[in-house]
């Protein structure tokens, strides 16, 4: 609010989507493939488990530096394609904040396998506080900005992300994710060679490629909103963090809880039981979601002035965010269910069939922004996401079931003594 709807903050969030957009989605994705594999490994032992640790550990580290070094070298590139509407100095200053954004990738995606480690062990609370961290250092950078103690600039924002990054990673240090007990088993063990390996990369890799598909559709949103007037790719984000706020807390904190029950389940060969004992939870979670839409789309206006108008944040730029977040608000509910759903599917071991609807839905995105900007700018925008969001629901909720295995559950006239 400090910055406002100026070029400054324009250029940050352009720049932040894509090194932001990599860990807050790979972290689900990786984490999602992971504890499956975890909690198979546990079946074959802990010496087994701890194996199968140091390798997550290692293709942690050696992928979130690949994935840094390749956005850095891609900077210049890429910050055309993120703004194809501004000129040519803008999108070279777009291309110097992304070479600093990946570093705050990189410091923050090594906490990905922490996280794994602790959500098997039911302990969410790190992973849970990662949108909190990065947002209070935020709001202490901005605090310093409003007092003339910081320049604000896009480069100030860019290395706040640096250091929030780097909470992120100490959070989940110093929850300890593996116990006292559990550390005598990290020691190199001549017999874990004996375990079934396990395939890591083939899955995440896969996992990854949805993850960036999946978030494809966003940048679309801000490559159309480009070429509309200044404060426009502002006023998106700004509906965004309205969005996602709630979509975030309700989505991730269902998939915190019930998803490592899921993938227990799912192990120990139940996991339609699995599948009945979460339908109730998230029959709630989803309720709550539609009533949040409803009442964001309704008020709209009067919420984007309680929240944002204050400092550099003026009306029109509440009458420009308003204008978006109206119709973009009726598209929380699928955003919810969705999230869920693919999580399920992540646990199923279903990646293929996601690459398929991912691409599918980038499609169905630019068709709608192509069809619907022209005629209704920035709400338009808002609609085409709501209409994304819903139609790749459908699909989520038919793959799900016909997916889902039955369980294999011994039949109560079994003779033990067969």
């Amino acid at each position: 609010m400090g910055f406002g709807t100026n070029k400054e903050l324009e250029i940050f969030r352009l720049a932040f989507g894509p090194p932001n957009m990599m860990s807050q989605t790979l972290a689900p994705a990786f984490v999602g493939v992971m504890l499956p594999l975890l909690a198979h490994a546990a079946t074959q032992g802990r010496a087994a488990e701890a194996h199968l640790r140091r390798r997550i550990l290692r293709i942690n580290f050696w992928g979130a530096l690949l994935v840094a070094i390749v956005g850095a070298l891609t900077a210049g590139p890429l910050s055309k394609l993120l703004a194809p509407g501004f000129d040519a100095v803008h999108t070279e200053v777009i291309a110097n904040q992304l070479r600093i954004l990946w570093l705050f990738f990189a410091i923050a995606s090594l906490s990905f396998s922490l996280r794994s480690f602790l959500n098997l062990r039911h302990s969410f609370w790190p992973g849970a506080s990662t949108s909190l961290a990065i947002s209070s250092v935020f709001l202490l950078a901005c605090y310093f900005v409003y007092n003339d103690q910081f320049d604000a600039t896009a480069t100030t924002l860019s290395w706040t992300a640096v250091v929030g990054g780097a909470v992120v990673l100490a959070l989940h240090l110093i929850a300890r994710p593996l116990q006292q007990s559990d550390r005598s088993f990290l020691r190199r063990n001549p017999e874990s060679g004996q375990f079934t390996r396990i395939p890591l990369l083939l899955p995440l890799c896969g996992a990854t490629l949805y993850q960036i598909s999946a978030g494809i559709p966003r940048f679309l949103d801000r490559g159309f909103a480009s070429s509309l007037p200044q404060g426009s790719i502002a006023a998106l984000e700004y509906s965004y963090n309205v969005l996602t706020a709630p979509g975030i807390l309700l989505g991730t904190s269902f998939v915190m809880l019930a998803y490592p029950a899921f993938v227990k389940g799912v192990a120990a060969g139940t996991p339609r039981i699995a599948t009945r004992r979460a339908a109730m939870p998230l029959g709630v979670v989803l309720t709550i979601a539609a009533l949040i839409s409803i009442g964001v789309c309704l008020f709209a206006t009067p919420l984007v002035s309680l929240v944002y108008e204050r400092g550099a944040f003026h009306k029109g730029d509440v009458a420009l965010t308003s204008s978006i977040l109206a119709t973009q608000a009726l598209g929380l509910m699928p955003m919810v269910a969705g999230m869920v759903l693919v999580q399920g599917l992540l646990g199923l071991q279903i990646i293929r069939l996601l690459l398929f609807v991912s691409a599918a839905r980038v499609g169905l995105r630019w068709l709608a922004l192509h069809i619907l900007v022209p005629d209704q700018g920035l709400a338009g925008i808002g609609l085409a996401y709501t209409i994304t969001e819903a139609s790749v629901l459908l699909i989520w909720i038919g793959l799900f079931w016909r997916k889902l295995p039955q369980d294999r559950v011994p039949s109560p006239d079994a003779n033990p003594a067969a």
